[in-house]
């Protein structure tokens, strides 16, 4: 890691950002899983999906469209099969090497998502807002000691603004998708780290702007509740003792070791004790 301090750093780019030798969110849900996986993710980690550069262009597309050009690159469509269309890509990723790459249908929809961020008051009033974009925060828990570090997507005075790109940005449908990807985590994480180093006041909040990746791109903006943010916090700082004490004995351990007893789901239980008393 280059000789960065702890706080808030501007223009930070991505590549140098995750160069940090500190604890990021998505290393926590690996951790979540076992430090087994989270050290194995270093060890060898995964390639970038179409699905990955997509959300990595949807963010420099809507929260910051006038310097897109300079992050992302839309591919030409071209035969990578014959000896010419093999050139012809090998001289396009010359010319946009540090670039996210995507394809003319992704354009068209990054296209209509940004202009459906952009004529939903709310949302649009928040990325007027801004006082940073993807402003790179790196702390010390003062529990763990361990170095953390986050990347907000967008910050106001007192806000902490996450966009999401989702298929269905109901409420019902991105309820469960909090709860999947633990953007809950996520908000207390950011919230913590950013008010450790002044990023945001104490008295702050976190806001999604979720936005659907296909017509009519469905906009909406959604707080979430103080006490699922608190489950979030306990979340991290358990996953957060588990990586510390691995890093420090250089233990990785995986599953429990044990035999352990499993039950159903609560939903399939429920169902079947529904499906016995009828009988």
């Amino acid at each position: 890691m280059s000789n960065i301090t702890v706080g808030a750093h501007a223009d930070v780019p991505f590549k140098e950002y995750l160069s940090w030798e500190a604890v990021s969110k998505h290393d926590l849900d690996l951790v979540s899983k076992s430090p087994a996986h989270y050290r194995a993710s270093k060890l060898t980690p995964t390639e970038t999906t179409p699905a990955m550069h997509f959300g990595t262009a949807a963010h420099a597309w809507i929260l910051e469209p006038e310097t897109a050009a300079r992050h992302v690159a839309i591919a030409p469509k071209i035969d990578r099969r014959t000896k010419d269309g093999k050139a012809q890509w090998a001289e396009f990723e010359m010319m946009h090497a540090n670039k996210t790459h995507i394809n003319s249908d992704d354009a068209r929809h990054l296209s209509a998502m940004s202009a459906a961020v952009n004529n939903h008051k709310i949302a649009k009033e928040l990325l007027k807002s801004r006082k940073g974009t993807e402003v790179s925060v790196l702390w010390q828990d003062p529990r763990t000691k361990s170095m953390c570090r986050c990347r907000p997507d967008l910050v106001t005075d007192n806000i902490i603004v996450d966009l999401k790109t989702t298929y269905d940005a109901s409420k019902a449908a991105f309820m469960h998708t909090v709860h999947k990807y633990r953007y809950h985590v996520q908000a207390a994480y950011y919230l913590d780290g950013c008010r450790a180093v002044g990023l945001v006041p104490e008295v702050s909040d976190f806001i999604f702007i979720a936005v659907e990746k296909k017509p009519p791109y469905g906009v909406a903006v959604y707080h979430l509740a103080a006490d699922d943010i608190d489950r979030g916090r306990f979340q991290y700082e358990r996953d957060l003792t588990r990586y510390t004490y691995a890093f420090q004995h250089n233990h990785w351990f995986g599953y429990s070791e044990s035999i352990d007893t499993i039950e159903l789901p609560y939903f399939a239980r429920k169902e079947i004790d529904i499906l016995t008393a009828n009988e």
